[in-house]
């Protein structure tokens, strides 16, 4: 009486009566704990993940800032630029329309 077998689970975990169910209640408990292990790990590497994101992010900010203020110095050497090659081709008509109108 009381020595049914008992099936638990996929993994077919079988006790018999009550000096059997303590393995049992045992084997629950360290799947358990080795479960609650896993999510402690898993909120660590999670926590990690998220930490080092918040990084990237910065430096790619960063990275966008640095190209705003770089863009920002530039244009006007652009039209610094753009303005002595008018200049050039100025002088540069002028000079041959003074020496070919002879």
């Amino acid at each position: 009486e009381g020595k049914g077998t008992h099936h638990h689970g996929q993994k077919g975990v079988e006790y018999q009566g009550k000096k059997n169910q303590g393995t049992l209640v045992f084997h629950v408990l360290v799947t358990n704990q080795k479960a609650e292990k896993k999510m402690k790990e898993m909120k660590a590497s999670t926590e990690e993940i998220r930490n080092e994101m918040t990084h990237l992010i910065n430096l790619a900010e960063n990275c966008h800032n640095a190209f705003l203020q770089i863009r920002e110095a530039v244009h006007p050497l652009i039209l610094a630029a753009q303005s002595l090659d008018a200049q050039v081709d100025e002088l540069v008509s002028a000079f041959l329309a003074q020496n070919h109108g002879d």
